[in-house]
This record gives structure tokens, sequence and C-alpha cells, in this order.
């Protein structure tokens, strides 16, 4: 409908640049829009339905998937505010995916229902500028709430909470990538590069040489020079 076709043309480019048409890529946002309005259904009704829950204290599962929530809504506000409306959309898409992953690692019963509810209210609010029609019949009639959508305020977000406390970082070996590591943010280089070296697959591919340079690029690259 006009909802999928407006939020076709404001994903597969921006406001300054040209457009190439393709009727692929249109039927690609319908199902997007079809998975969070599933996903939103499936939240509303098993709240209307008695399901209670509450994630377990240090829980993962959850503590991403609140983790993505404010750091999608910061990133949709941002491009928003810079006319960046694909890549706004594309945030929103791995908001859904993330909504998704949790349902799947957390069996029914163990999931945070005010987590689940909230992330469902976000995501319709951050849809309602790009499918209007989709938004308002998701908050008044799926959500149940009186109000329009379109009179609701943005939703609030903690800079913060969006920071991961954990880094992952591709490891390299002379120029291909041998392994991943894992470490936490605050880590010091030389234990983030120690730990690189420890890693099985760099051993495998170090043994017996020289290690000549390791270089940290950090949040991104572990870069390990041997010969």
């Amino acid at each position: 409908g006009a909802d999928t076709l407006r939020a076709y043309i404001l994903f597969m480019a921006p406001p300054d640049k040209d457009l190439e048409w393709n009727n692929d890529g249109l039927d690609g946002m319908w199902r997007f829009l079809g998975r969070a309005w599933r996903y939103v259904a499936e939240v509303a009704e098993e709240a209307a339905g008695g399901a209670c829950g509450v994630a377990a204290a240090g829980d993962g599962a959850s503590k991403l998937l609140r983790r993505e929530r404010h750091r999608v809504v910061g990133k949709v506000a941002e491009d928003i505010e810079r006319f960046q409306f694909n890549t706004a959309l594309s945030a929103m898409m791995e908001l859904v995916n993330a909504a998704y992953d949790y349902r799947r690692a957390m069996p029914a019963g163990t999931r945070d229902v005010a987590l689940e509810r909230d992330i469902a209210e976000t995501l319709t609010l951050l849809l309602s500028p790009y499918v209007p029609h989709m938004a308002e019949e998701l908050w008044r009639e799926v959500l149940g709430h009186e109000a329009s959508v379109h009179l609701e305020a943005w939703p609030a977000w903690d800079p913060s909470a969006a920071v991961s406390d954990e880094i992952e970082y591709a490891v390299q070996v002379n120029g291909k990538v041998r392994a991943h590591l894992t470490v936490a943010a605050d880590a010091p280089t030389d234990e983030v590069q120690a730990a690189a070296l420890a890693l099985e697959k760099v051993v495998e591919h170090t043994a017996g040489k020289t290690v000549r340079k390791v270089v940290v690029v950090p949040g991104k690259l572990i870069s390990i020079v041997v010969g």
C-alpha cells in the first residue's frame, strides 16, 4: 500500500540522490513491514493474554536488547535530523532483528514482558514518520492506546545505555583475518594484544615465526605482523 511505497522511496536513497526504481526492493520493504507488524502484534497479544515474566538480573539477552533499543533510537533521531532517512530505516531493521533474536533466545515465560512491550511501542513510534497509517493502526488498534501515535513524544534514550561493555575485534595475521576476539570495552591495550596472540587460530599462523608488530585499532581491528 501507500505506506510500503513511502518507506521504500525513503529507504532507497537520500533525498538529494537519484533513485533507481527496483520492484524487488519494494517487495523487500513490504516483507520488513510485515515482520515488524507481526512482532508488535505478538507482543500485544501475549500481554493481553496475561503473559508475564521478568528476566533474571544480569540476563545477557535482555541487556543486549535494551542496549540495542537505546542505540537505535539515538541513531534514528540523529539520522532524521541529517535527512538520512535510509540509514534510519536500516537501524529500525536492526532493532526488529534484535527483537526476534531475543524471542528465539528466551523461551516463553522467561522473557522480560515489560521490555518487549517497550520495544514494540518504541518501534511503532520510530516507524510513524515513515509509515503513518500502519503506525496509527498498530498504536491504537493493536497496542490499545486511545490517542494518535502522531501526538506522542519521541522515545527517550540514554546515550550511556547504548554503549556496549564489550568489543569484538577482527584479528589479522599478515593482513588476513584469522580469528575474532571479544574483550571488555575498557581492557588495556597490552591485555588485548596478549589475548589476541593466545587465540588458537592465531597461534597456528604464528608458530615458529617472529612476531614483529601488533597494532590495535581501537574497537575494530588487531593486526599482527610476523616474519
